[in-house]
């Protein structure tokens, strides 16, 4: 019987494949998460995964470099938010200003005529 020996890709110039990758469940309980959830973000979200003999595999760089882009998208959409909400800010004072001093005007006993 032959002994194989063990063949080193980095030695024929090729990297090897990432041998660290999520399985759905452990991405799942990474995020805190139902599986279904997992396989919701990856079909409808765009979490990136790849198929290893038909089943989903995460790479976790993948799905750190996912998140961070979120976190970005979700920030840059809050501060515009802040920025739309700024502008409107005094309008919205004043119109609450004259409303205040219509009804003040409303309500005041009307000055008899002498």
């Amino acid at each position: 019987m032959h002994k194989r020996n063990p063949v080193h890709p980095e030695e024929f110039g090729v990297l090897p494949v990432p041998q660290f990758l999520l399985t759905v469940a452990q991405a799942a309980a990474a995020l805190n998460m139902a599986q279904s959830s997992v396989y919701e973000l990856m079909n409808e979200e765009g979490l990136p995964y790849v198929l290893v003999k038909g089943a989903k595999r995460i790479s976790p760089q993948a799905l750190q470099i996912w998140i961070n882009q979120r976190q970005c998208s979700t920030i840059a959409a809050l501060q515009q938010q802040l920025r739309a909400s700024a502008m409107e800010t005094p309008a919205s004072a004043s119109e609450a200003e004259k409303s205040r001093k219509r009804r003040t005007r409303s309500t005041q006993a009307p000055k008899k005529a002498s």
